[in-house]
């Protein structure tokens, strides 16, 4: 309810008071907190609420290794767009095109063939911190 009062009171002000996000104006200030409430109260909800700990359990794996999460697929990542391979017509193409155009590029929309590319890393790192976490091994800084 706060949230929500914050936000409202944030867009009643802002026609007084513009919208400037450069400048965190108050109007901006309260939205966006009064926005963010609201999405905490709905986090908490969704992932928080007895019986819901099973469905949220991957979150919970990255969450608990986050920077060791975003650093590893990011460096993953990089290694695969470095190293290359010979291409078609013996033009040399990174591991990760290679990757994308075997297995992903083969729909119409090539939107669709990229978030199935990126859905897939993304589950590969899960699994990754899934079995990172039922061993009980956290990177900490």
């Amino acid at each position: 309810a706060a949230g929500v009062t914050a936000a409202a009171v944030g867009l009643l002000w802002a026609r007084a008071f513009f919208f400037n996000k450069s400048l965190w104006t108050s109007s901006y200030a309260l939205w966006t907190s009064g926005l963010a409430a609201v999405a905490l109260a709905v986090c908490l909800e969704l992932f928080d609420g007895p019986g819901r700990r099973r469905w949220s359990a991957p979150f919970l794996w990255l969450g608990r290794n986050a920077i060791a999460a975003f650093t590893l697929s990011t460096l993953a990542a990089t290694v695969l767009i470095a190293v290359k391979l010979d291409g078609a017509g013996g033009k040399p193409r990174s591991v990760w095109t290679a990757i994308y155009r075997t297995a992903f590029d083969h729909f119409e929309d090539p939107r669709l063939g990229s978030l199935f590319f990126a859905l897939s890393y993304l589950a590969l790192w899960t699994a990754v911190f899934g079995l990172l976490y039922r061993k009980r091994i956290f990177f900490k800084i």
